[in-house]
């Protein structure tokens, strides 16, 4: 057996179905593997379930829909031509695909991808002054061959630094190492990958996932967010756990295995303290008022009256000034609460800037209702003659609405609690309720809201939860990219196979459905890594510019996730490295074999 070609993987979908047991098999093979094999345990073959109904694969399991796993041979296939000059082949076993009394074979919805896997051991021993045949020693080049083949693949499938990184002339060789990664698989669980001020690859934390409101009987993991019902303030989860009891965050057991990053209840007891103080100001400002009104009645009574003294006259002006004093004094401390009260509003408003809460993508803005309202002097309390339609997060404006415009804090009947209070009383004012950021409709332009939730342009940095995508989104001033995700997945694979003269492939066609960032992907045609001339990519969602595909060509999309890398020197512009680089005495870098001199990548592995 010769190994002429390099495929070392192969992907297709099924085409079988269910029957009742004992019938004919539909679509058990045989199935074209793609390669050569030496021994039929030289392959692996991966199943990616559709959306059909699946059964319960003998010794394996059950398989879900949408999740991948490894079949087992003899079990759910077999395994033939192997050691032969012919491509080997699968075909699926009836029994290992049997669940009650129906039989499922991989339909057109599943994927499967077929590996080959070649032990990296040497067992043919040579003995000295004996025979070796011809077949003997081609089949130990065949192995080697496969193997190198095989390590090849690997190094495809893993993040790389290019090899002109370290000693590249006008760079300094040891600035320019490729980093290694010192932290075992406990201390990187959980995180995702970053690079600290010396350029040196770490494990680092990242943004969690807003769960709302916290709740008993909760499997909680590191990085989760939630709020406190109790009294608003949002916590981060520090240690994984299942919470208990019914007690809120504040005074549950658990508390330490929560941090706190909001503290929303400071603010909402100095904004009632501050209006506590404003109805304390006011009542001393009416009191003050009566004692003048009584000055004055003293005074027309003391001229009135011939026997009253010039002192007694004296004795209510100085009383009358005095309560004068008393009722500037109430007038400055009611000031003074107010700009307390604004001061926290205004603090909450700027929070709810930045962090803009969570959103669908198929959010929408749903109606802004019109109504009448009615208010008090320095309330931010209004009765509505209809409630339909208001809802939380809306921006109320009309004559009288302070400037800004308030937002809408609660809603209950026709009672509306805005977030600052009126200047002036109001009555039967026509009011406009209407909804921006992630109240109002999901732009798919900029991938999330499009305004921050006061209807103002967005702020770079700006952050929202993305209910539909399950992540985190930060701002970049044109869009929304993902922060992180709710799991822990930095690169997406996307599979398409061609049924020919395609120069162009949407979305929907790749599985999973293409998203990527542009210039954040590398794109392979049967295995071959294109240049980015051979194609264009800019919209996020669609590959075009290719040449006519030819039937069953795989188009596969590597995408990686955004994240920011802080305090690096430029590749493109240059830059200048202040602080010293050093590396322990165990951390050198090595290059071994001819084949790795003359890659033309470095291969970065993560544990297994």
């Amino acid at each position: 057996m010769t190994v002429t070609s390099t495929t070392t993987r192969f992907s297709f979908n099924g085409n079988g179905s269910a029957f009742s047991s004992g019938g004919t098999p539909v679509g058990a093979g045989p199935h074209d593997a793609g390669f050569k094999v030496i021994d039929s345990s030289h392959i692996q073959v991966y199943w990616t379930k559709g959306s059909s109904t699946v059964g319960t694969p003998i010794s394996s399991g059950s398989f879900t829909a949408g999740v991948s796993g490894y079949l087992v041979i003899d079990v759910h296939y077999t395994i033939q031509n192997a050691g032969t000059t012919s491509n080997a082949t699968i075909t699926w076993r009836e029994a290992g695909w049997t669940s009650s009394s129906t039989v499922i074979y991989p339909t057109s919805n599943d994927l499967i991808v077929v590996t080959r896997n070649v032990p990296l051991t040497q067992v043919t021993n040579y003995q000295n002054n004996a025979s070796i045949d011809a077949e003997t020693i081609e089949s130990s080049f065949d192995k080697l061959t496969q193997t190198t083949q095989q390590l090849d693949d690997g190094k495809d499938y893993s993040f790389k630094f290019a090899s002109n990184l370290s000693g590249a002339t006008g760079f300094d060789s040891t600035a320019d190492t490729a980093s290694t990664i010192t932290l075992g698989k406990t201390a990187r669980a959980n995180k995702v990958l970053g690079f600290n001020a010396d350029g040196d690859a770490l494990a680092t934390q990242e943004i969690g996932s807003f769960l709302g409101n916290w709740a008993a009987s909760t499997a909680y993991v590191a990085r989760d967010i939630v709020k406190d019902s109790s009294n608003s303030n949002i916590y981060i989860c520090n240690t994984a756990h299942s919470s208990t009891g019914s007690t809120p965050i504040s005074g549950n057991t658990d508390v330490a295995k929560w941090t706190l990053i909001v503290d929303a209840a400071s603010t909402t007891t100095s904004a009632t303290a501050s209006a506590t103080s404003a109805t304390a100001s006011a009542t001393s400002a009416t009191a003050s008022a009566t004692s003048a009104t009584a000055s004055a009645t003293s005074a027309t009574a003391s001229a009135t009256s011939a026997t009253a003294s010039a002192t007694s006259a004296t004795a209510s002006a100085t009383s009358a000034t005095a309560s004068a004093a008393s009722a500037t004094a109430s007038s400055a401390s009611e000031v003074a609460a107010r700009n307390s009260a604004a001061s926290v509003a205004n603090s909450y408003d700027s929070f709810d800037d930045i962090y803009l809460g969570k959103m669908a993508d198929s959010a929408t803005q749903g109606t802004n209702p019109t109504t009448n309202g009615t208010w008090a002097k320095d309330s931010s309390a209004i009765t509505v003659a209809s409630g339909s339609n208001i809802k939380v997060g809306q921006v109320v404006t009309g004559t009288g609405m302070p400037s800004p415009p308030p937002n809408v804090l609660s809603v209950a009947g026709t009672a509306v609690v805005v977030s600052a209070p009126m200047a002036a009383a109001g009555s039967a004012v026509s009011l406009t309720f209407t909804g921006y950021g992630i109240y109002g409709t999901f732009n798919g332009t900029k991938d999330g809201p499009a305004l921050d939730n006061d209807g103002n342009a967005l702020a770079s940095g700006a952050l929202y939860f993305n209910t539909t995508d399950n992540g985190m989104k930060v701002y970049d001033g044109a869009a929304f990219i993902a922060a992180s995700a709710a799991s822990s997945v930095s690169l997406v694979i996307h599979k398409f196979t061609a049924s020919g003269s395609e120069t162009s492939v949407a979305s929907a066609s790749f599985s999973p459905a293409l998203s990527y960032t542009a210039n954040n992907i590398i794109v392979f045609l049967n295995g071959v890594s294109l240049d980015s001339t051979d194609y264009t990519a800019s919209n996020g969602t669609t590959i075009t510019g290719l040449s006519a595909l030819a039937a069953s060509d795989e188009l596969v999309v590597c995408a990686f996730k955004s994240f920011t890398v802080s305090d690096t020197v430029s590749a493109a512009s240059g830059g200048t490295f202040n602080g010293d680089l050093s590396m322990g005495t165990d951390n050198k870098l090595k290059q071994k074999g001819a084949f790795m001199q003359s890659s033309t990548h470095q291969a970065l592995f993560l544990g297994a």
